[in-house]
């Protein structure tokens, strides 16, 4: 039995995709990983091909670390960051919680939208 979910549920952070490429609203700006108390964000980018800003290459979260605070998500200007849904996130392994492509999960979610 699938529970339902509430508005204000916290799962761990998941990167949003920009509705017309479906590529990361993140700029690399490194708010996030500045904001949290528990030091569970790493961010790695590279200069646009266009010369303008940066592109999100790689966005790693430790999930054994995150205290669910939102302080990465409230301090994010681009609205690249939110809570997940995955409510039922169990093992034995530590290493499981390591979520180390973001970027691959949000390409995968946005395959299974079309």
């Amino acid at each position: 039995e699938v529970p339902t979910m509430t508005p204000l549920f916290r799962g761990h952070t998941e990167l949003i995709g920009n509705e017309e490429t479906g590529l990361p609203n993140c700029v690399v700006c490194g708010a996030c990983p500045r904001a949290c108390p528990s030091n569970c964000i790493t961010l790695e980018g590279k200069k646009a091909e266009n010369g303008k800003g940066r592109v999100l290459t790689r966005y790693i979260l430790d999930f054994s670390k995150c205290s669910l605070c939102g302080l990465c998500v409230e301090s994010c200007k681009f609205n690249a960051l939110r809570f997940s849904k995955d409510y039922n996130l169990v093992s034995f392994n530590k290493d499981d919680f390591v979520y180390m492509d973001l970027i691959k999960r949000l390409e995968d979610q946005n395959r299974c939208k079309k």
